[in-house]
C-alpha cells in the first residue's frame, strides 16, 4: 500500500473511477443481453466479470477514500510542524538574547565590583584587618550583586 503515496491523485482517481464504470455497465447490460440472440451466449460470464469488478471497484473507491483521508491528514501535520518548528526558532533566538544580556550583565557586575576593590585598595591594605568595606564587597560579590558606590 505504501506505493500509492507515489501516484498521484488523479490517477488513483481514474483507475478506481474506471473499474467501478466498467464493472456497473458490464453488470447492467449483461442483464439485457438475453434478447440479443448472438450475445446470448456471453450473458453469464459478463454477469460474473461484471460483479467482480463492480464489487472490485467499491472495495478500491473505500481504499481511495482512506488513502486520501491520510493524505490530508498528513498535510495538516506537515503544517503544524512547520509552524511548531518556526515557533522554536523564534524561542531560540529569544533565549539566546536572554543569555546574551545575562552575561553581559554578569561582566559589568565583575568589572564594578573589580573597580570597587580598585578603589578602595588603599583602605584595605593600609592595615591588616578587613575593613568593613571588604567585608559588603566580598559579599555583594559573592551574591552576585552590584556593589554600592563607596568613598
Amino acid at each position: 500500500m505504501f506505493l500509492l503515496h507515489f501516484l498521484p491523485d488523479w490517477i488513483l482517481s481514474g483507475f478506481v473511477n474506471t473499474i467501478l464504470v466498467v464493472g456497473a455497465i458490464l453488470t447492467v447490460l449483461s442483464y439485457f443481453t438475453s434478447w440479443i440472440p448472438f450475445i446470448t451466449q456471453y450473458r453469464i460470464p459478463a454477469q460474473v466479470i461484471g460483479l467482480v469488478l463492480l464489487t472490485t471497484g467499491v472495495y478500491f473507491k473505500g481504499g481511495e477514500a482512506a488513502e486520501l483521508a491520510w493524505r490530508d491528514r498528513v498535510a495538516e501535520l506537515q503544517q503544524k510542524i512547520a509552524i511548531a518548528e518556526q515557533k522554536s526558532i523564534d524561542a531560540t533566538q529569544r533565549l539566546n538574547d536572554e543569555v546574551k544580556r545575562n552575561k553581559q550583565n554578569a561582566k559589568d557586575t565583575t568589572a564594578a565590583i573589580k573597580q570597587d576593590i580598585a578603589r578602595n585598595s588603599q583602605q584595605l591594605n593600609a592595615e591588616c584587618r578587613v575593613s568593613d568595606a571588604a567585608i559588603e564587597i566580598h559579599n555583594e560579590a559573592a551574591q552576585n550583586k552590584r556593589p554600592k558606590v563607596t568613598k
